[in-house]
């Protein structure tokens, strides 16, 4: 018996984590077919993974699928909508992951008008967040099992791994050009496009600026870092995480207010190295948030908030105006960020289990 999983963006990739071993313990086997970028990301977080074009369908010959788990993706045309439709016209069970509420309008609906249009028959979301917006979709609560997000272990894993090597050796390895006392403020850039493009670019609703030559919503809040450390804490070094679809060049105009800029490192090295990290609804964020670092999310509007899991979990503090973004990096800096809770509190482990278990349970294992 063996259930096949398909995915395309980095993203789907770390939903799977820890699964496949998850499911051996229950005499199933995963396989993931993996295309797009996912195939040089995926060994990144040690996922074994087969061609895409390994995956047949329909399906019918051979031995098929007891179930698919398919993770969404940014591509409005993924092929990974195909398999879904194939195992619904199977009669195979059809699963898949959701990291969080971001975009859940956009998640399944590709090129038609119907938000629901390539969705799988049952859903595991890991927030409660995310499902009340699923539900708000008209998915059916039953058909939605809220278990966590698998990487979040890992993450957890890799910073007790780290802490043996300590920050300091590690923000050294990484940054030997900063100067040791200076605090590093990192800075985690996303793509200024995506599932809904629209929504990543200047509109009439934002509460932020930025300088006013760049309408995306990176540079934009960007700017609005820069500028809030300038008067918050200028002796900080802000150095840029450029996001893996990023192009450097866009950052060029910023060159001479970075101390450095991240590209070819591991990112959770990156933000355990940091003093604060700022980012918007990147899921580094969360991953940082875990990690134990103070966590900033700047937006440009305020509904934006419901986009980053770990916001809504009280992980992380979110502003969206230049005064309160240079006041939370003030108490970072002073007094510490207040009124978050702890990781432990919200983020449980053995998120690969409760998967694997929502899965089985469906096909009966």
């Amino acid at each position: 018996m063996y259930v096949a999983a398909a995915i395309e963006d980095p993203g789907a990739a770390n939903g799977l984590i820890g699964l496949a071993d998850a499911m051996a313990e229950k005499q199933v086997v995963l396989n993931i077919y993996a295309t797009g970028p996912a195939v040089t990301y995926a060994p990144t977080v040690e996922l074994a993974i087969k061609p895409f074009k390994n995956l047949k369908l329909p399906f019918g010959s051979g031995e098929a699928p007891s179930a698919v788990l398919a993770g969404t993706s940014e591509n409005p045309r993924s092929p990974v909508f195909d398999v879904t439709a194939a195992a619904l016209a199977a009669d195979i069970p059809s699963f898949g992951f959701i990291d969080g509420p971001a975009n859940a309008e956009y998640r399944f609906r590709g090129n038609t008008d119907y938000a629901l249009a390539h969705a799988p028959e049952y859903l595991l979301v890991s927030d409660p967040a995310a499902k009340d917006a699923f539900i708000e979709l008209g998915v059916n609560p039953a058909k939605i099992d809220v278990v966590g997000h698998p990487a979040m272990d890992r993450v957890r894993a890799r910073r007790v791994w780290l802490d043996f090597e300590s920050r300091e050796k590690v923000r050294a390895r990484l940054f030997p050009e900063i100067d040791p006392t200076r605090p590093i403020v990192m800075f985690l850039a996303e793509t200024s496009d995506g599932l809904a493009p629209s929504q990543f670019r200047r509109s009439s609703d934002y509460t932020l600026e930025g300088r006013g030559g760049r309408d995306g919503r990176t540079e934009i809040c960007l700017e609005e870092t820069i500028d809030a450390l300038a008067g918050a804490a200028p002796e900080a070094a802000l150095v840029l995480k450029l996001h893996p679809k990023n192009a450097a060049a866009t950052f060029e105009p910023y060159t001479s207010d970075l101390a450095a800029v991240g590209i070819g490192i591991d990112p959770l090295e990156a933000v355990y190295a940091a003093d604060l990290v700022i980012g918007m609804t990147s899921v580094l964020l969360f991953e940082a948030a875990v990690m134990g670092r103070p966590t900033i999310s700047v937006t440009p509007r305020a509904s934006e908030a419901a986009w980053l899991s770990s916001i809504g979990l009280g992980l992380t503090k979110h502003v969206c105006s230049s005064s309160d973004l240079r006041a939370s990096i003030d108490e970072a800096f002073t007094t510490g960020l207040t009124g978050l809770k702890k990781p432990e509190q919200v983020v449980p482990a053995g998120a690969a289990a409760r998967m694997a278990d929502a899965i089985c349970r469906r096909i009966k294992v």
